[in-house]
């Protein structure tokens, strides 16, 4: 999103659309800076309501700590929701359910940063 224009969908959301592989993106992400990550499921049923029958696929890439003997960078997928938060994971997957959606989920392993991590 860096080099794209951005536009406020959500408290603390920010939205930047662009293509890649003649498919159609919009992205959203926290505003930033700071660890606040508003309210992604209300962003994404605002971003399906503004583009009705255009959605086809909801990917959430997220980070999460290694375990001991796993590589920095390493990449996990699988389906569902990633939040370390509930209500944000329930809001996500009640969107992507009633507007018959699967929820792809990509998350890439790092190192543990010394903070306390929130839950």
């Amino acid at each position: 999103m860096k080099d794209h224009e951005k536009r406020k969908v959500q408290k603390d959301v920010v939205v930047a659309e662009t293509t890649l592989e003649d498919r159609h993106i919009i992205a959203l992400k926290a505003e930033g800076p700071g660890g606040n990550v508003g309210k992604p499921g209300d962003a994404i049923k605002s971003l399906i309501e503004e583009n009705p029958g255009r959605v086809t696929m909801v990917v959430m890439i997220d980070a999460a700590v290694k375990f001991e003997g796993e590589n920095s960078g390493e990449i996990s997928e699988g389906y569902g929701p990633r939040s370390g938060h509930r209500h944000r994971a329930f809001k996500i997957e009640e969107t992507a359910t009633n507007n018959r959606y699967t929820v792809y989920a990509v998350i890439v392993k790092r190192e543990h940063s010394g903070k306390r991590l929130h839950r």
